[in-house]
């Protein structure tokens, strides 16, 4: 098995630890916890559900929800596009605009409510500000990066072998 080698010095090379996987997938289940209470506050604050109905308005929440907590992720890991990332700071400021709205909204009526859809956005933008995460992106980034080059070069190497 080779390692992941951005250059031909062995000192210069990026694995993938425990801490960065946990970085990794704590960023991803805050989203999606912080996206639910999102969600609650939402209808709290606009009474969707008496409008549209319960059962249509809650599967469309949270597949949005989902998807907005998985895709950027999933291109970062599947695809190696770092700049997916930023898409996590959207979606924890949006969010965090949600959770403070509803704070305002209901004052202090369901205030444990209120801190945890503040808790699970601000810790998620801690875990995206840290190194761990960075790390975690980064791998994914050089993996693809590197199989990207080895592809063009097995390319042309057949190319060649055709001539």
């Amino acid at each position: 098995m080779r390692s992941l080698s951005l250059n031909t010095n062995e000192d210069d090379y990026v694995s993938l630890s425990f801490k960065k996987i946990f970085a990794g997938l704590s960023v991803i289940m805050l989203l999606i916890m912080g996206g639910g209470l999102s969600i609650v506050i939402f209808d709290m604050i606009f009474n969707i559900t008496e409008r549209v109905g319960i059962a249509e308005y809650w599967i469309t929440a949270v597949c949005i929800t989902t998807l907005f907590a998985c895709i950027p992720n999933l291109m970062i890991i599947i695809h190696g596009f770092a700049f997916f990332s930023k898409w996590n700071i959207y979606n924890c400021v949006l969010q965090l605009g949600v959770s403070v709205s509803g704070f305002i909204y209901a004052g202090l009526e369901l205030w444990p409510l209120h801190v945890a859809s503040i808790l699970f956005p601000s810790l998620c933008a801690l875990a995206l500000r840290s190194a761990s995460y960075k790390q975690f992106v980064e791998y994914y980034y050089h993996l693809q990066t590197n199989r990207r080059q080895e592809r063009k070069e097995l390319k042309a190497a057949v190319a060649r072998l055709k001539k």
